[in-house]
């Protein structure tokens, strides 16, 4: 009688010991699909367009274009005799100069028989060689290329780059020129994003460093919806995905519905086969106290 009840027990202790796994790979399942519907949610709701947008973005093609500009009136737009003294004092000039002062200095040092024409030309052509090239130094040290610098450096605010596009037609009536100008209106305020995305080619779908999100919002912004053919078609985009991720958690919901169900069911029943194994665990161990 007590070898039949230890044998019984020892098979409800192995059947409770696989029930207890089970349960724990249903719980495990159940927490797995609960994470991937909070990241699909999360997900869905970042699928779409921001509401609005608080800093200007600008394709590389006019950032590269501004820079060009600006190295270029960093070279032109300083005086007008810039390149000639740069010339008179960093170019051949001053070696050539050095070199006739020593040659007539030689000459009326071997004329008059004294060394002090030499010694004077001497000083004169390291003052004409040496002279602009310590200048220079002097004048770096000084912070004398501050203009250059500041003259390379490209527009960063809306104000900036609104009055830059005007200066720049021919940038200005590129998409990405008229990107950029969309989104000076639309940070501004002033009335005249309309006009500007008005211009925008409605055949455009899809133009290089722009951004279709901004452009959607720019134009609910203007005209209550979304009217470019890059902006319907990110639009539909959006939708595609939505769609996607509402089926994928439609079937992720009923994963998670049988899950929850069958763990509910297995911590039961592992509940229900413990007590069993510990009733009969109890009622040998009586059984050998008596004996």
């Amino acid at each position: 009688m007590a070898g039949d009840i230890a044998n019984d027990a020892i098979q409800l202790s192995e059947r409770h010991r696989k029930v207890k796994l089970l349960s724990r790979l249903l719980s495990g399942g159940t927490v797995g699909v609960l994470v991937s519907l909070g990241i699909m949610a999360i997900w869905q709701y970042f699928a779409g367009p921001s509401a609005s947008f608080s800093s200007i973005d600008v394709p590389s093609s006019i950032v590269e274009a501004a820079r060009e500009s600006a190295s270029t009136a960093s070279v032109l737009g300083g005086s007008p005799f810039d390149s000639v003294a740069s010339l008179v004092f960093n170019g051949p000039v001053p070696l050539v100069l050095a070199t006739l002062a020593l040659t007539c200095g030689i000459a009326l040092a071997f004329v008059r028989g004294t060394l002090a024409p030499l010694i004077s030309a001497g000083a004169l052509a390291f003052a004409m060689f040496f002279g602009p090239q310590l200048l220079g130094a002097v004048f770096a040290r000084d912070g004398g290329d501050h203009g250059s610098a500041a003259a390379v450096s490209v527009p960063e605010n809306p104000a900036e780059w609104q009055a830059w596009l005007k200066d720049h037609p021919k940038e200005a009536s590129t998409d990405a020129g008229r990107y950029v100008a969309a989104q000076v209106a639309y940070l501004s305020r002033n009335g005249a994003l309309k006009g500007v995305l008005s211009a925008w080619p409605g055949r455009v779908s899809g133009v290089s460093g722009v951004d279709a999100s901004r452009l959607i919002i720019m134009e609910r912004s203007a005209f209550k919806e979304a009217k470019s053919l890059m902006a319907t078609a990110k639009l539909a985009q959006v939708q595609r995905t939505r769609d996607r991720l509402s089926a994928a958690s439609s079937s992720a919901l009923l994963w998670l519905i049988g899950l929850l169900s069958a763990t509910l069911v297995t911590v039961r029943l592992r509940k229900t086969m413990g007590g069993r194994v510990a009733s009969a665990m109890e009622y040998l161990a009586s059984r050998k106290a008596q004996a």
